[in-house]
């Protein structure tokens, strides 16, 4: 069995998926994809994998893509989102036989701009496609909305990879550490100046000793702020997570839009309580009252609102929202995707 994966970046948590799927069900992978931004987030990745392939999308224009897919005969390609024109093109020139998935991470905010992509969904995507893989709730409402029947929408595309992230659980039992930790790109649309000025603020009127680790790299590096209680890791591997945030923490993510938040459900599994505002995507699946709080504006008063909180709270009830966090990310898993893959393989095969 082949698969042809058309993707934008790949990232450590889709190769995770990519190599148990072939290891669990043989499947020969060939990957095209975009290539490291080693300003934003450089990721040190393999240059091969056993049964799997993979090809530089800035090396290949669209008629390689195409002669490609026509000369492996895949039974399955699956297309990452729908901004490449060319994929959009390999999808619908695939081979007869071939099943097609489109994957898509965005959210309904109703905008002018997804208004308009709704109606051109409608018209050009959604005949190109068998199924479309959501990762949750909103995901579906705007598969629904560009015009795909519930029968053809999935759910769990995104999985973390969880070899990074339990070890860090189990490395502490009971409480995690008081500490809040913000893992992300340094860029304004994360709610970073916010955070950073709501935490010192926090500090300015309250003798505590709650420190936040932030980790990334990216535009807001330089006006990252130099204070005692704050600290700057840069960007670190995933793999090195375990070593890194050992004891735990809390998890902080104030983002004023986010389309997912895969790094939500990494957290999870982990153990850290969530302090998530309500525009990231994974608040639907991975915050309850039981483990975290909700942020409903992202404004550094809303920000030393919840540090305080935080702050207050006794070993008992972090020990309680930790184990909490951790069922709900130990609920998705690489093999609910890898099931859902072979899933489309078979859909393929029967048509």
């Amino acid at each position: 069995m082949k698969a042809v994966i058309l993707m934008t970046r790949l990232s450590d948590y889709m190769l995770n998926c990519f190599r148990m799927w072939h290891i669990r069900s043989g499947v020969e992978l060939h990957i095209v994809r975009l290539g490291v931004d080693p300003r934003e987030a450089p990721f040190d990745f393999p240059d091969s994998l056993a049964g799997i392939s993979f090809y530089e999308r800035e090396a290949m224009n669209d008629a390689a893509i195409n002669e490609m897919i026509l000369t492996l005969q895949p039974q399955l390609v699956i297309c990452f989102g729908w901004a490449d024109n060319g994929y959009l093109g390999a999808v619908r020139n695939r081979p007869t036989g071939t099943g097609a998935v489109m994957t898509m991470d965005t959210q309904w905010r109703g905008t002018f701009r997804q208004v308009l992509g709704m109606v051109w969904g409608r018209l050009r995507i959604t005949h190109l496609f068998d199924f479309v893989w959501v990762p949750g709730t909103r995901q579906y409402r705007f598969a629904r909305l560009i015009g795909f029947p519930k029968s053809r929408i999935r759910e769990g595309l995104l999985v973390a990879n969880e070899t990074n992230f339990a070890p860090i659980l189990e490395s502490y039992s009971g409480a995690p550490i008081k500490r809040l930790v913000f893992i992300g790109r340094y860029l304004e649309l994360k709610g970073l100046r916010e955070l950073w000025q709501g935490f010192i603020d926090f500090h300015e009127t309250h003798e505590s000793d709650l420190t936040l680790v932030c980790i990334g790299t990216g535009p807001l590096e330089a006006e990252a702020p130099d204070h005692h209680s704050i600290q700057h890791l840069g960007f670190v591997q995933p793999k090195d997570f375990r070593e890194v945030l050992k004891g735990g923490g809390i998890f902080i993510l104030p983002s004023h839009r986010e389309a997912w938040g895969l790094v939500v459900h990494e957290f999870a599994i982990a153990g850290f309580p969530m302090v998530l505002s309500k525009a990231v995507g994974a608040v639907d699946r991975f915050l309850d009252d039981d483990n975290g709080l909700l942020l409903k504006e992202v404004t550094p008063e809303a920000i030393t609102r919840a540090v305080i909180k935080i702050d207050s709270l006794d070993e008992k009830t972090l020990a309680a929202m930790s184990r909490s966090s951790a069922a709900k990310g130990a609920a998705l898993t690489v093999d609910n995707w890898c099931a859902q893959a072979d899933a489309f393989l078979k859909a393929a095969k029967r048509g």
